[in-house]
């Protein structure tokens, strides 16, 4: 059997070191221009073509000669109806338990909207993140996942997935159903500036899993306070019963103690912590109400 052609387009490593572990027949890969692939592949003086646009991707897609594409981390959408030669199959590897989090950044969103993560491998349609399912793994959230340790867990997924895609054929399961519980809709989610920004209006378990949905030093949520921006890490809600029967003596988003790099502050009937802040500290003081 004449063994098949496979080019390798995206931003990450994970699937396209499974790939090499597999021995595959890698014609061509392609990374996005200035990505973390590309600083590796140069790293490891690997052979690789780079893109700016969707002009230039289609462009390299067009010319080579392949018959499977794996896409992972790529940012562009395909005109995969058009792209596509009848011997090609396009199949993308995405870090969500799809048809839940379709987008950019779904690892985000799953700490951020509380649904569990996931990776999946699909066969790759005009439309984002869709087409028939291939393997797919769920990784539910935990209080102990924070989104340092759900990126290296997503992206082992990946390699995972595509491994059993692999001894598919590429094949599309039709054992795995495409739809969420009747109770829940998928969620689309790319990231935004404004989702970082802390709103100390919403509930406390909202306030914690945004910051635990940005807790990475490259991103962080934040709030601002007398004119100073404070960077916060990671957060939780304090459970300890002699704190909470302590509750009624400090206001609404009073800071009732600050610590190192860590405020605790009443949010309704509960405590909320903020630890490993970024910033000046010092213009923040025990009893000052955060509005």
């Amino acid at each position: 059997m004449k063994k098949k052609k496979y080019i390798f387009v995206g931003n990450r490593s994970s699937v396209l070191s499974e790939m090499r572990s597999q021995l595959l027949h890698i014609e061509k890969i392609i990374a996005v221009k200035n990505s973390y692939l590309q600083k590796e592949l140069e790293a490891e003086n690997i052979k690789f073509k780079s893109f700016k646009n969707k002009k230039e991707l289609c462009e390299i897609i067009d010319s080579s000669k392949f018959d499977i594409l794996v896409s992972n981390g790529c940012p562009v959408i395909l005109p995969v109806s058009s792209l596509a030669k009848k011997h090609q199959t396009f199949i993308n590897v995405h870090p969500s338990f799809l048809p839940d989090l379709k987008g950019i950044n779904p690892i985000n969103g799953a700490i951020l909207f509380n649904r569990s993560a996931g990776a999946t491998c699909h066969i790759m349609e005009d439309k984002v993140d869709s087409g028939a399912i291939i393997s797919r793994i769920e990784i539910p959230l935990t209080p102990d996942i924070d989104l340092g340790l759900l990126y290296k867990l997503s992206f082992a997924g990946e390699r995972e997935v595509f491994r059993k895609a692999l001894k598919r054929n590429f094949i599309p399961d039709k054992n795995i159903f495409h739809k969420l519980s009747k109770n829940k809709k998928p969620v689309y989610y790319s990231r935004s500036e404004k989702d970082l920004i802390i709103n100390f209006g919403e509930g406390g378990k909202s306030m914690v899993r945004r910051v635990r949905a940005f807790g990475i030093e490259s991103q962080q949520a934040y709030f601002e306070f007398k004119g100073n921006v404070f960077k916060v890490m990671d957060a939780e809600i304090i459970t300890n019963p002699h704190m909470l029967a302590k509750l009624q003596e400090y206001k609404e988003l009073e800071i009732a103690f600050i610590y190192e790099k860590t405020i605790i502050f009443r949010k309704g009937r509960e405590f909320i912590k903020f630890r490993n802040i970024t910033g000046n500290i010092n213009k923040l003081k025990q009893g000052d109400i955060l509005i």
